[in-house]
């Protein structure tokens, strides 16, 4: 585990895999826009909590949606402070799982099956254009880690 400030940046990292050239980590960034949309994110999310609560609590699968609902925060929250590439694919696949279950949430209705769906067939296309993004750059770069491709950018590949 490595604590580390780089010019107001704060990075966690707990190393996962070292194998060859390919090193993963969990890297957790934290910066000045990471920690306001962190802000945004939780109020937003307590706001919809707080709603559905209220809305949902005679259903008689309330604990279900909440626990979705949740899930849905973690994933956005995941996707945002994550530190390389991997761990944000990881958030970003978590919230479309998150949103499928959302969506289908009264699975019993066709219309809701239908919805989700169609709303995962479509986030299936951005998850491939997201792999096929994820994979050209580590086979430019060598690297998933957020501060080490923006160092190459900064430094002109070099």
């Amino acid at each position: 585990m490595i604590f580390f400030l780089v010019k107001d940046i704060f990075v966690l990292e707990f190393d996962f895999l070292d194998i060859g050239n390919l090193a993963v980590s969990y890297d957790f960034l934290f910066d000045g826009l990471t920690i306001l949309m962190v802000f945004v994110i939780v109020f937003i999310s307590f706001l919809v909590h707080l709603y559905s609560i209220g809305y949902m609590y005679h259903d008689p699968f309330f604990i279900r949606f909440i626990t979705f609902l949740t899930l849905f925060t973690f994933f956005m929250l995941l996707f945002v402070v994550s530190g390389n590439l991997l761990l944000a694919y990881f958030g970003w696949e978590g919230v479309g799982l998150s949103s499928f279950l959302l969506i289908n949430f009264w699975f019993n209705k066709e219309t809701a099956y239908k919805s989700a769906v169609k709303a995962m067939f479509t986030n299936k296309i951005g998850d491939c254009a997201f792999v096929c993004f994820i994979s050209s750059l580590f086979n430019e770069f060598g690297t998933f880690n957020y501060l080490d491709l923006i160092n190459f950018l900064l430094t002109g590949f070099g």
